[in-house]
């Protein structure tokens, strides 16, 4: 009779977890969705910097942008591996527009050094356009911000900075 006892119980668990499998999906989305449609306040306590970039990008105009992979992180930002513990970076087109974002985690004890390669970066970058300026490339690389943003160190480069950081206040905790 335990054993009995035993299989249905099994088997009314299994039947359980194949149930509510296939709605988890729909579940994710719909928090998604939510988390988007409010965009007066961050619902979300989870950072999502990679959601945060793709939604900075989907409100600019044109330009197209190069994902920075984890080991090009320091020929391209100054940014050695070991500095870092997450890093979401994207680089632009400049015959588009410039556009380049970087949200990175630092590691402990590295948030100064990341600030520091960060900012050298934007200064190298503005400094490359002074004398040929595309597109107002020159002002929107002077006009770079790095800043804190939660557990995230920013760097916004971008026709407007201000419209990025209200689109990141959705997606990183302060």
């Amino acid at each position: 009779m335990h054993k009995v006892i035993i299989c249905l119980a099994l088997s009314l668990s299994i039947s359980l977890l194949v149930a509510c499998s296939g709605r988890q999906a729909d579940i994710e989305e719909a928090e998604d969705a939510y988390a988007i449609a409010d965009a007066g306040r961050m619902i979300n306590q989870e950072a999502c910097p990679e959601r945060a970039a793709q939604a900075i990008y989907q409100s600019l105009e044109g330009g197209s942008t190069q994902r920075v992979r984890y080991e090009e992180l320091s020929e391209v930002f100054g940014l050695e591996p070991y500095m870092v513990t997450q890093a979401v970076v994207y680089v632009s087109d400049v015959s588009e527009g410039l556009r380049d974002i970087a949200i990175v985690r630092p590691a402990p004890d590295m948030e100064e050094k990341a600030r520091e390669a960060l900012s050298q970066y934007a200064a190298e970058r503005a400094a490359s356009f002074r004398n040929y300026d595309i597109l107002g490339s020159y002002s929107i690389a002077s006009g770079a911000v790095v800043f804190n943003q939660g557990e995230h160190l920013v760097m916004l480069m971008l026709p407007d900075n201000d419209a990025a950081r209200v689109i990141l206040d959705q997606y990183l905790p302060s």
